[in-house]
């Protein structure tokens, strides 16, 4: 892993470099040094990166299925169009 390629990473989480040190359980001086090309990237950094991306994937389609069920269950005829959703 190169140090732009876990800068693109974090970028993409929205993550500061203080919250991505954080949630690596590093110092944010060497979190910045990996990133600046300054310092090598462990191995268990790469690995836990890697892990963390499969479970964000993981958990996104969890939401998004969770999301589908609960409109199925809500309108089970389907999404109704504007004109037939009554008013309060």
């Amino acid at each position: 892993m190169t140090s732009d390629h876990l800068k693109t990473v974090r970028k993409s989480w929205r993550y500061s470099q203080s919250e991505m040190a954080m949630v690596l359980q590093t110092p944010l001086r060497t979190y910045q040094d990996w990133e600046s090309g300054r310092g090598r990237i462990p191995g268990v950094i790469v690995v836990t990166l890697v892990i963390l991306k499969e479970r964000d994937q993981r958990l996104t389609a969890e939401i998004v299925e969770r999301c589908r069920q609960r409109v199925l269950d809500e309108y089970p005829a389907g999404i109704p169009s504007e004109p037939d959703i009554e008013e309060e």
